[in-house]
């Protein structure tokens, strides 16, 4: 305990500092950092008892400490610490201090030596600083914030007065500015700017601050060595102030690049739809017209507000819309950019146009169309001419196998004229000689009866292939009604013997009766095409013949099936009928009968065609037209 004597001293201390300190919160530590004396202020602050708070540690008061920027604060570096360590005074050292499981407390705390008699004491004296310390904090973050916001901001800001006098200026960037600030604050924009802009940019900040709203003016740089640039001024009042507004300046050169570049890609687009050489539309998603071209209007006779009242479908030839419509959808879907197709317009008069239509898409941001672009142009008079070559084709096609038909059937003349006249005229030579060397009257008639039968033969062959040459060098075949059973029956009695040496089967299914036709060229197919089924049959195997007439996709048809030995397609396919073509051998072939057949068919606008596997048969087709 205390001396009454040194008691007295350092309560004349105390009081004499007690004086000095007013509101602040005062404790007196011990070297050792005890608390000796404190006032009321302090009492209440760190929420002690003034009864029982003399000897408390101060460290222990203090033990979670924080410097200004929020750092924990070792024993050591506390304020008084170092006073008592190095009798060094502190002054006004702000700390952070968890009181009592309260938010953060925020003391200025000040600490000097005071020695009383021998002793030596600190005191400790503090003042609350916490609400100042958190608007700080506070006006800090916000001025982050502000700074953060600014460095992000690639413009130019000015604090200019309602006269137009510039008083302060922000950016991230001093090369922007076109002069040093020293040089235009406090100056008139009318006196750096002279002449109409300096004016312009006065009468917007007046204009600004009298409609109480932002206004802004775009200008070209009036400094020579920056002509190229473009810039735009805004003038936003300041509301806390009536007689300030802030100008934000933003280079807009590139903008108004892009926007030059739209402006001349739209006057292109422009002047390519009014005045292009082809139809053309801008359609909107449901088919309506938003606007069309001269062209178009000519070429279809509707004017601009009857195509836009009408749907496309309206004046598109029916037969076509399934294919539009499936087209729209794929350019609806992203599935196809554009789409070319011919398709046929209705005119307003009524008659048809054919068109090859182009269409493409312009979406939005969203990737959502629009609406269409569609390019017509008329090919009407390019189908026609088309068709008339067409048509002109298929007629030289015709007369080209027509005369090749004629050519081979010529040839084909002169081998049966040579085959067949060789027989009699051989006979009338031998019959002839053995009449001279005769050594009876009765061998000599018989000679002569038999001579009389070879003469009969020989005017009888002459007579059918005069028929025969009649009936080619015609312009065009006779067509007569031609049954079907009556020629197979014809035809087979032909091969009567063959049939029975064979022991071959013919089924008949004749679904048609009859058809109208060449009755020479039909009898010359059933006796091609039979006589083949039974030429090139496998040995042990009993021919099976199924011979066929049906009607297939309008057209009347003829089908000839045999169990023979086929024909390998992919390795004759591509010249199964073929002049003097066989595909065989051990057979008396000649390569003839199936190209006849096939140009007798083709002829007269048929077509032929075979399904065959060796060692299994083959179906011979034919289509007649």
């Amino acid at each position: 305990m205390h001396s009454a004597k040194l008691q007295n001293m350092w309560n004349d201390a105390l009081l004499n500092n007690m004086q000095r300190i007013g509101k602040e919160g005062v404790f007196i530590v011990d070297f050792e950092g005890n608390i000796v004396r404190a006032n009321k202020n302090a009492l209440v602050a760190f929420g002690l008892d003034e009864k029982i708070y003399q000897g408390r540690s101060c460290f222990e008061l203090f033990r979670l400490s924080y410097d200004e920027d929020s750092t924990p604060l070792d024993k050591k570096e506390l304020p008084f610490s170092v006073t008592l360590q190095y009798g060094k005074t502190i002054e006004n050292k702000l700390l952070g201090v968890a009181i009592e499981m309260k938010p953060l407390t925020w003391l200025s705390v000040s600490t000097q030596m005071m020695p009383i008699s021998d002793l030596k004491y600190v005191i400790i004296s503090f003042f609350d600083v916490t609400e100042i310390v958190t608007k700080s904090q506070k006006l800090e973050k916000r001025k982050n914030q502000l700074d953060a916001l600014l460095a992000s901001i690639d413009d130019m800001i000015f604090e200019v007065s309602a006269t137009g006098v510039i008083l302060n200026c922000w950016t991230n960037d001093k090369d922007q500015l076109f002069y040093e600030p020293s040089l235009f604050l406090g100056k008139n924009l009318e006196a750096l700017f002279p002449g109409e802009l300096g004016c312009s940019f006065v009468a917007l900040i007046k204009d600004s601050l009298s409609q109480n709203k932002s206004l802004s003016m775009d200008y070209q740089s009036p400094v020579q060595t920056n002509s190229g640039l473009w810039y735009r001024m805004q003038a936003r009042p300041i509301y806390s102030s009536k007689s300030k507004v802030a100008v934000i300046i933003t280079d807009i050169t590139n903008r108004m690049k892009i926007e030059e570049e739209v402006r001349i890609n739209e006057q292109k687009f422009n002047q390519a739809f009014l005045h292009s050489g082809l139809g053309m539309a801008l359609v909107d998603t449901e088919g309506h017209c938003i606007d069309v071209n001269k062209t178009l209007i000519k070429m279809l006779g509707y004017d601009l507000s009857e195509m836009a009242r009408m749907s496309c479908c309206e004046y598109t030839h029916p037969d076509d819309l399934l294919l539009v419509e499936e087209n729209i959808k794929k350019l609806k879907s992203l599935e196809s950019e554009s789409f070319t197709i011919k398709k046929r317009y209705i005119h307003k008069e009524g008659h048809y146009i054919w068109c090859l239509l182009t269409m493409s898409t312009v979406f939005n941001q969203q990737g959502s169309p629009v609406f269409f672009i569609a390019q017509v142009q008329d090919i009407t008079l390019y189908s026609k001419y088309v068709q008339t070559l067409q048509r002109n084709n298929r007629q030289l096609e015709i007369a080209t196998i027509d005369l090749e038909t004629k050519l081979r059937q010529l040839e084909e003349f002169n081998q049966i004229v040579a085959h067949n006249l060789r027989g009699p005229a051989g006979n009338i030579q031998m019959l002839v000689a053995e009449i001279e060397h005769a050594d009876n009257e009765a061998d000599r008639k018989e000679c002569l009866q038999l001579l009389q039968s070879s003469s009969d033969g020989l005017i009888a062959i002459m007579e059918e292939l005069i028929e025969i040459l009649e009936v080619r060098g015609s312009k065009s075949l006779p067509f007569e009604e031609c049954n079907f059973e009556r020629l197979y029956k014809k035809t087979i009695q032909q091969f009567s013997a063959e049939i029975y040496a064979k022991s071959a089967v013919i089924e008949t299914n004749f679904e048609i009766n009859a058809i109208s036709y060449s009755r020479i060229y039909l009898e010359s197919i059933l006796h091609n095409l039979i006589g083949n089924a039974l030429k090139y049959t496998i040995p042990g195997r009993k021919p099976h013949i199924y011979i066929r007439s049906y009607v297939e996709e309008g057209k009347s048809c003829l089908s000839v099936s045999d169990n023979g030995v086929g024909i390998d397609l992919e390795r004759h396919g591509t010249h199964i009928f073929k002049f003097r073509k066989t595909f065989h051998t051990g057979y008396d072939s000649k390569g003839i009968g199936l190209f006849m057949t096939r140009h007798q068919i083709e002829s007269l606008g048929g077509r032929m065609y075979v399904e065959s596997e060796p060692d299994k048969g083959s179906t011979f087709y034919i289509q007649f037209n």
